[in-house]
C-alpha cells in the first residue's frame, strides 16, 4: 500500500467536492503521489475518490474505512430494489438517517425523514382489496 496523505473536507467549504479536488491538485503539484479519503456524513468516500481521480490524472486515490454492514436488513433491501427507483432512494436515505440518529444526531430534514418513513411503511402494509398502492 503506497504512503500518502489524508485529505479532509473543510466543513465551512461551500462545496465539499470542489474543496477536496482543490486540495488534491495542490498536493499533486507539490509532489504528493497518493491521497486518501475517509467516509463522512457530508460526502461518500468512494464516489469522491472517483471524482478526485478523474480531476487529477496521475494522482493515486484511495479510501480508508468505508462503513457498511451488508447483512443489515435495509442494505439487503436496497440491494434487491430497482436501482434509481423512489424506493431505493428512500431506503438509502433512511439508512443514512438511521445511522445519524444512532450517533445522536438529527436527520438534516426531520420532516422529509418522517415522510420517507411513512411512504415505506405504507408500501409495506397490505392494501385493501381492489386498491392500488403507488
Amino acid at each position: 500500500m503506497p504512503a500518502g496523505i489524508m485529505l479532509y473536507a473543510d466543513p465551512s467549504a461551500a462545496n465539499v467536492v470542489d474543496d477536496v479536488v482543490s486540495q488534491a491538485r495542490r498536493a499533486h503539484e507539490i509532489g504528493v503521489r497518493q491521497v486518501w479519503l475517509s467516509q463522512s456524513f457530508d460526502h461518500e468516500a468512494i464516489t469522491l475518490a472517483a471524482l478526485v481521480g478523474a480531476a487529477v490524472p496521475g494522482l493515486g486515490v484511495g479510501t480508508s474505512v468505508v462503513p457498511i454492514n451488508p447483512r443489515h436488513p435495509l442494505v439487503a433491501a436496497i440491494a434487491r430494489a430497482e436501482a434509481g427507483s423512489a424506493m431505493t432512494d428512500d431506503l438509502s436515505l433512511l439508512l443514512l438517517e438511521q445511522a445519524q440518529i444512532l450517533d445522536g444526531e438529527l436527520p438534516e430534514d426531520p420532516a422529509a425523514f418522517a415522510a420517507r418513513l411513512n411512504r415505506l411503511v405504507l408500501q409495506a402494509m397490505p392494501s385493501p382489496a381492489g386498491e392500488r398502492r403507488e
